[in-house]
């Protein structure tokens, strides 16, 4: 099985273990959510937002320097500054679920910075590898890879939700909708009687969402990876102004309310362009922020080994974390002080994607590492500490909040109750399980879900195949006996057409002069 999730932070695993980490616990698509409904005044279509992701990482770390750190597909430098904000949005999304608090009403609109992140870290993991290196596997292999190391604690989760006490119903077909929870379909799936994605574990919507993504990774990477800066550029800008397209489509579907539609608000459609946004994003920080190790210039088509440099920067990506984060004040003091932005339509552009600038902002000077709040603060040892926890707190918050909120003094120990019972889990469940992964790995032992997907993409890869070398049997067979198929038929009559008009025009004209002619003749005689 795949190699399993690594203590080290933001290290870019090698051959056999393929994804950046923004967290010690960085897992193969790992995610951290937010679950639970919030004790604030929100309305109930907000009461579950998105988690955090962090792939898998990988024990190999890069050598650094001041300014310049090497980079291959097993060597790359550690995007360790991005934990903090990493967690700083996953705190906020978890206070606006826990507590009813001014400040952290707005905490939802973090949302969009987890997908534009597992976006941006995925893609940068397939496009830091050199052409020659570049991964070819198939959609169910990547899948599989993304799922592995997330999908038993997520199971937990529901066994737990199963079993809580004074259980109420949050959904009157919960049971009717479990299947769709097990097989990570809440999201995509939408049914009349309830909300599926709040029915159990509602923050694991998500992962509905990025199993769609997941299956287009690589090719998004294999796009992007061919565009240029200005290119990149582009699409970032559409990405943004898309977001404002979202509030018709939602009226559209029918859904007026302040966090939207289902379909949009807790489903794949309204995040894709966010998650495009981060792929996009790795592309423009690696030719505007890495080089040539040998040449020192910008990234070509054939690179062999990079580096990121961090004195040549722009001025966006070496303080984009002060500008971002300045931004993001600026606009809770707005909200608090001059105009709200909690309404329709203004709280579901930004949530959906609205505030990509800002968000980007802080994920690239996060990345880059030399904002002085990356350097002085982001790096700090608690940050980094409470990053691990990061998943098993998002995916439990619900479960724990279930607990706390029958007693009248729960929910004021609930953070701290979390974080217990999330420091327990990841010890307890998360780093044995890791363990237990990575040495199959080195037994060379495959599980039966890898084997299974194997067998089935090839099976798949056979097939396609055999189609390929039929359909080109079958031309070259009409080519020797003359048939024509109805496409070339449809072709050439087009063609005959074409030819025949043009024909009788030019008699025309011919036959037209002819009068003219002998009419000037006569006219000299």
């Amino acid at each position: 099985m795949l190699a399993a999730r690594q203590d080290s932070l933001y290290s870019i695993c090698d051959d056999s273990s393929d994804s950046a980490s923004t967290g010690s616990s960085g897992d193969d698509g790992e995610l951290r959510a937010a679950s639970g409904s919030p004790t604030s005044s929100l309305p109930a279509e907000h009461d579950v937002e998105a988690p955090p992701f962090e792939p898998e990482a990988d024990p190999t770390e890069a050598p650094s320097s001041p300014g310049v750190q090497a980079a291959t597909a097993a060597n790359a430098p550690r995007l360790d500054a991005l934990d903090a904000p990493r967690y700083f949005a996953s705190i906020h999304i978890v206070c606006f679920h826990y507590y009813d608090c001014s400040y952290f009403a707005l905490g939802g609109l973090w949302t969009q910075f987890f997908f534009v992140l597992a976006g941006f870290l995925l893609a940068y993991v397939e496009m830091i590898r050199p052409v020659n290196k570049a991964r070819n596997m198939g959609r169910l292999k990547y899948l599989r890879k993304r799922l592995i190391t997330i999908y038993p604690l997520y199971a937990l989760s529901i066994c737990l939700l199963m079993t809580r006490p004074a259980y109420h119903q949050s959904c009157e077909c919960e049971w009717e909708v479990l299947s769709l929870h097990i097989f990570l379909l809440q999201g995509i799936v939408q049914v009349d009687c309830c909300k599926p994605y709040s029915a159990w574990n509602g923050p694991a919507w998500f992962l509905s969402a990025l199993v769609v993504y997941w299956l287009v990774t690589l090719d998004l990477c294999r796009y992007f990876r061919t565009l240029s800066l200005k290119q990149c550029s582009c699409w970032l800008a559409g990405c943004w102004v898309f977001s404002l397209a979202l509030w018709p489509l939602n009226e559209l579907i029918g859904d007026s309310s302040t966090s939207g539609s289902s379909w949009l608000a807790h489903g794949p459609l309204g995040y894709f362009h966010v998650y495009i946004a981060g792929v996009a994003m790795a592309r423009v920080f690696i030719l505007r922020c890495m080089v040539d190790m040998e040449t020192g210039a910008a990234p070509t088509a054939d690179f062999g080994r990079l580096t990121l440099d961090t004195k040549s920067a722009p001025l966006a990506f070496r303080y984009g974390c002060i500008m971002g984060f300045t931004l993001w004040f600026a606009l809770v003091a707005c909200n608090q002080f001059i105009v709200s932005v909690h309404r329709a339509p203004t709280y579901y552009i930004l949530h959906n994607g609205g505030l990509l600038p800002l968000m980007i902002l802080i994920l690239g000077g996060g990345a880059l590492g030399a904002d002085p709040l990356a350097q002085h603060v982001f790096r700090w040892r608690p940050f980094m500490i409470l990053a691990r926890l990061s998943f098993s707190q998002y995916i439990l918050q619900g479960w724990v909040q279930e607990i706390l909120q029958h007693y009248t003094w729960g929910m004021y120990f609930a953070l701290p109750v979390l974080l217990l019972v999330a420091y327990i889990v990841q010890r307890v469940v998360e780093r044995p399980f890791s363990d237990w992964q990575r040495q199959r790995a080195r037994d060379g032992v495959l599980g039966w879900d890898e084997e299974l997907v194997t067998r089935v993409e090839d099976a798949l890869q056979h097939r396609a195949a055999r189609r390929e070398e039929a359909v080109q049997r079958l031309a070259e067979a009409a080519a020797r006996d003359g048939v024509l198929g109805w496409d070339e038929e449809l072709v050439t009559r087009v063609e005959d057409a074409l030819q025949r008009a043009l024909e009788s025009k030019a008699q025309k004209a011919l036959s037209g002069k002819e009068p003219l002619t002998d009419v000037a003749t006569t006219g000299r005689r």
